[in-house]
Parts: C-alpha cells; sequence; structure tokens
C-alpha cells in the first residue's frame, strides 16, 4: 500500500490530539517515544482506544487493525488509506500485513497494535 506524503499523517496527528483534548478531555503533555522504529502495544477497550494512544504520542503511529472492522466501515476506508492502517486478517498467515509492518519499521516509522484484538 503506497502512502500519501509524510505530512498528512502529521497533520491527522495533530487533528486526532486537538479532538481527543477538547472532546475528551485527554490531559496535556504527551509521551515520548524514541526515534526510529517503535512498536507500541497496549489493552484495548473500546474503539476510541486508538485515538486515544495516538494523541498521547508524540509521534504518528500506523495501527494494525482487524480486517473485518476494515472492510466494514466503509465510509472511513479511506481516513483509514491516509493514517497508514495495516489491516490484519484474523487466523490467516497474514504474509502482507507482516511485510507491511516490517517495512514500516525499516522506515524507523511506530507501530501500534492491540494484541488481545478485541474492542
Amino acid at each position: 500500500m503506497k502512502l500519501p506524503s509524510r505530512t498528512l499523517p502529521h497533520f491527522l496527528h495533530a487533528l486526532d490530539r486537538f479532538l481527543m483534548r477538547v472532546w475528551h478531555h485527554l490531559p496535556p503533555g504527551v509521551h515520548e517515544l524514541p526515534e526510529g522504529p517503535v512498536i507500541v502495544a497496549g489493552n484495548h477497550r473500546s474503539g476510541l482506544d486508538p485515538l486515544l494512544v495516538l494523541a498521547a504520542v508524540n509521534r504518528p503511529l500506523r495501527f494494525l487493525m482487524a480486517f473485518e472492522y476494515y472492510e466494514r466501515v466503509v465510509w472511513a476506508r479511506p481516513l483509514f488509506h491516509l493514517a497508514g492502517i495495516i489491516p490484519v486478517r484474523e487466523r490467516a498467515t497474514n504474509v502482507q500485513a507482516l511485510s507491511a509492518a516490517l517495512h514500516a519499521l525499516a522506515q524507523g516509522q511506530a507501530i501500534g497494535i492491540f494484541p488481545e484484538g478485541m474492542a
């Protein structure tokens, strides 16, 4: 999947941070992630989790997302693409998803995952 320029993910990150602070009262400040490849893993309690995690860190994250959800939320698919979402199929080998994640890490990007994968 070819991603848009680096500027757009940074814009989406800033917009998300603004919305999470205004509507969900996320406290000010950010958690500093180190430069270079990073994997951020967390618990998944609601569909809002990726937006809150993204707003709480200093860099854009590319999230791995259940393919079923990616396909079901048709109206958000263009936004998912712009954010660099990597769809992952349940009970599949996911060679393409793994390759995309490894490529992102090799480029020094940050990846976000929710290992248990349920909302």
